[in-house]
Formats: C-alpha cells, sequence, structure tokens
C-alpha cells in the first residue's frame, strides 16, 4: 500500500515519512522543492504543487492513500489572499485529483486554531465550532475553511482531520518559528519572553499517531493531538536543563507584547528578519484555550504524548548534531 504525503519536507511531514518507513506502508513524498529534510531516507520522491493539477496527477499514480500536510502558515493578515489559495483551494484541488486518482483514504492536517477556542473555562474538544468569523484570523478561517471541505467531501473516500497544536521536535530543517525559538533560546539570543505558553506536542507523537489512523477505519472524525500545556518559563528552563544558556530573565506582560509587536514587526521589516513576535503571533497567545483534550484520540488512537522535557532534550540534540 503506498501513501503520499504533501509537504513532505516540512516538520510534520518528514517526521510523518520517517515513522511511515517504520511501517507496512510506503510512503511517497511530495515535494516543491527544498528536499533537505528526506536526504538519506530511503523514499521515493516527486514534485508537486496543490495548485498545479498536472502535478498532482503524475504524483497521485499507484496511490492508495493521501497524508496532507502542506500548508502556508502565516500570521499576517495582509497573508489573507495566499493562505486561502494554499490551505483552502489547494486543499479542494488535492481532494478531486484524489478523487479521480482512486485514492481510499484521506487524512488532512488542520490546526487547533481552527476550532473557536471559546469558552475558555471548559477543554477545548472536537465538538468546538470551526472558526469561521471574519472575526478570526486568517490563518485559521483558512484552516477552518479547508476541513469542511475534507469532512463533507462526497464519494467512497474515507477523510480525517487532525488537529494538532504547537509542534516541537527533532528533523526541523527550514526551521519551524518554534524551532527558530528553541535554537534561539539554547544560544541564548533572547532577552525575554511572553508571559505565556502554549501546548506543545512532540513531533514524533504526532507522526505515530497519524501511522495508527492511516490503519483505522473512521471516516468523518476529527481528532486533537494535544501533549500539554506549558509556559514560556517551563519551556526556556528546559533548553538549560538540556544545556543550553539561562533562561532570559525579563518576561513582559501579554498588554505590553500586545503593544510592542507592531514596533517589533516594523524593526524586522527593516532588517529583513522575522521577528520574534508579531501580532499575529500574539493573537494566538491571547486567544487560545490552554485545556486541549486529546481524549478521543487516545482512546482511540493511543495517542501517547511525551513530557516536553524529553522532546527539548531530543531537540537540541539533534541541532548540535546538524
Amino acid at each position: 500500500m503506498r501513501v503520499l504525503v504533501t509537504g513532505a519536507a516540512g516538520h510534520i511531514g518528514n517526521n510523518v515519512v520517517r515513522a511511515l518507513i517504520q511501517s507496512p506502508w510506503s510512503p511517497v513524498a511530495m515535494v516543491r522543492q527544498d528536499s533537505r529534510a528526506l536526504t538519506g531516507l530511503d523514499v521515493e520522491t516527486r514534485k508537486g504543487d496543490v495548485l498545479d493539477r498536472e502535478s498532482l496527477k503524475r504524483c497521485l499514480e499507484g496511490i492508495d492513500a493521501v497524508i496532507h500536510t502542506a500548508a502556508f502558515v502565516g500570521l499576517k493578515r495582509s497573508e489573507e489572499d495566499v493562505m486561502m489559495r494554499i490551505n483552502l483551494e489547494g486543499t479542494r484541488v488535492l481532494l478531486e485529483e484524489a478523487s479521480a486518482a482512486g485514492v481510499k483514504r484521506f487524512i488532512h492536517f488542520s490546526s487547533v486554531h481552527a476550532l473557536k477556542q471559546e469558552p475558555l473555562d471548559t477543554p477545548l474538544s472536537e465538538k468546538y465550532p470551526l472558526a469561521l468569523g471574519q472575526e478570526d484570523h486568517p490563518y485559521d478561517r483558512s484552516k477552518a475553511r479547508a476541513e469542511q471541505v475534507v469532512l463533507e467531501w462526497p464519494g467512497s473516500m474515507t477523510t480525517v482531520v487532525l488537529n494538532p497544536t504547537a509542534v516541537l521536535g527533532p528533523n526541523d530543517y527550514k526551521p519551524s518559528r518554534l524551532g527558530q525559538v528553541i535554537a534561539q533560546l539554547a544560544e541564548g539570543r533572547i532577552p525575554a519572553l511572553v508571559r505565556s505558553g502554549f501546548d506543545f506536542v512532540d513531533v514524533r507523537d504526532v507522526a505515530s499517531t497519524t501511522c495508527r489512523v492511516l490503519d483505522g477505519s473512521c471516516s468523518g472524525q476529527r481528532y486533537l493531538l494535544a501533549g500539554a500545556w506549558n509556559s514560556f518559563e517551563t519551556l526556556a528552563a528546559c533548553v538549560h536543563e538540556a544545556g543550553g544558556n539561562k533562561p532570559p530573565r525579563m518576561y513582559v506582560p501579554m498588554w505590553l507584547a500586545r503593544f510592542g509587536a507592531p514596533f517589533a514587526e516594523f524593526g524586522a521589516m527593516l532588517m529583513r528578519k522575522t521577528p520574534m513576535f508579531s501580532r499575529g503571533a500574539i493573537h494566538m497567545l491571547v486567544c487560545q484555550n490552554p485545556r486541549v483534550s486529546s481524549e478521543k484520540a487516545k482512546a482511540t488512537y493511543e495517542h501517547q504524548p511525551r513530557p516536553l522535557k524529553e522532546t527539548v532534550q531530543d531537540t537540541l540534540q539533534w541541532w548540535r548534531e546538524k
């Protein structure tokens, strides 16, 4: 059985490919340009783009299932058009071509932010409504609308949606924004952190659960893949314990971070760098439910997240080796 992994060179994608190599499935990696994350792996690679139907037809030849991890993660509202084009329209095009190619199973990677986060006084679960309002951030809305398309897809192809929280872990080649934070904390290049946190989940646990979902028979279901909520202070302490520099001494309250975000964005733009924090990032911190329930994924597919400390140790070890 052959499974096509889109976005296979990304952080989640390449870890899914690594997990599939150890499974009965034969992964086929779909990449656009950068394939460094797959170097040395015994995997077939095909070039494709979710908005290019001809390339998708070639990539889907002989494929039994699709794991769709490719996406554009944008934090700026000005990036709404590209997010909707790639995250929503790209998913729809891929579904159409997968159906035409006779694909039997389609697993779509969404995000915890595709769901409304309120009410905050109860754990976030799969029963929460999608973030479809104009008041929601464009990234959240693009992933929510893509979920709708996947779960309502007609025909015999079974569909499943996975919603991970903030993903950390090894094999972060590009790297992700959180991967950059880990590296900069280890090098002592972050002078201050926001007094907040996230639900962090290890990318390898997400990949392992994905393989079990692939072997399952459920269709039309959504599964939250969470780890545990930890403060940035705890994250920095884990980095220090794993051999990184001492944690920052300054922790900025949320109101001050919101005030300073536009200035940080402007300064980063002048220096042609990615800002350490932006209005989009602050939005995700402010509008998050700190209690995310993975009980459904644990009960159905034995999702077992490991402790943050182990994730950070392994991530830093990978950074040192690479």
